[in-house]
């Protein structure tokens, strides 16, 4: 009985490792750079620590507690990271939907939570260890992407692109109004009058929302791969553009 068992460990962990080899082979294919090849150390950059648990699709940080929000699946946990190098748990944050993008307004702190099909989620994180949902939001589409900035939520949702969420009162948000991009939105990040959507298979859209009832489209670049994520500072746009496009850096001055 106990040599059965022993085989059957013994194969699992064959298994596991044959599997293992495999996607790390497929996800490096094409590459020759040993550092990269690796999986760890690169150029200019140093592991020091690690939450190993997942799959993680999106993170926060707030430097005032020294604290990352980590999404997991269908949660998020709320780490102390005061150490890096030994990252602790503090509390977890139990979603509808698997967590896509993440938020931290740290005037009010409190966590927005894109959750795919569970929409838009508002959650009070000033007591760390006792977060709390203040409200949500059930989006039209799939929510992957949140930015926040003055009353309104900026969510991309997918096949519904872009949505803009009144969270003025968090127990009660609703629809102010929104902007039906061309493709499929991502990713969004706002700056000034203009939110910036990341828009699968049509690149870079830049929407002006100075009236958040009825956003307009001001401009757009149309990327070679599939935008995922746009991060804005100052006059560029840097666009996460896929597997084969890399990142882009487009002037939107």
């Amino acid at each position: 009985m106990n040599k059965s068992k022993n085989r059957i460990i013994a194969l699992t962990l064959i298994l596991s490792a044959m599997s293992f080899a495999r996607m790390t082979e497929v996800q490096f294919e094409g590459f020759d750079n040993p550092q990269i090849l690796s999986g760890f150390d690169s150029l200019n950059t140093r592991f020091v620590g690690q939450w190993p648990f997942g799959p993680s699709m999106a993170v926060a940080y707030d430097a005032a507690r020294s604290m990352v929000y980590l999404g997991a699946g269908g949660g998020v946990y709320v780490l102390d990271v005061s150490n890096p190098s030994s990252p602790v748990k503090v509390s977890d944050i139990y979603t509808r939907g698997f967590v896509q993008g993440l938020f931290y307004d740290a005037g009010n702190q409190r966590l927005y939570v894109a959750g795919d099909q569970g929409g838009l989620e508002i959650w009070d994180i000033s007591d760390a260890l006792n977060p709390f949902k203040l409200g949500f939001y059930f989006t039209p589409g799939l929510a992957y992407g949140v930015y926040v900035s003055g009353s309104y939520a900026y969510v991309a949702d997918r096949g519904s692109g872009l949505r803009i969420i009144n969270v003025s009162n968090p127990a009660n948000p609703t629809e102010a109004g929104y902007y039906d991009t061309p493709g499929s939105a991502w990713g969004v990040y706002v700056s000034g009058s203009y939110a910036y959507v990341a828009d699968w298979l049509s690149g870079l859209r830049i929407i002006n929302v100075s009236n958040p009832v009825n956003p307009t489209e001001a401009g757009y670049y149309d990327t070679p791969g599939c935008a995922l994520g746009v991060y804005v500072s100052g006059s560029l746009a840097y666009v996460a553009d896929g597997y084969n496009s890399g990142l882009r850096i487009i002037n939107v001055s």
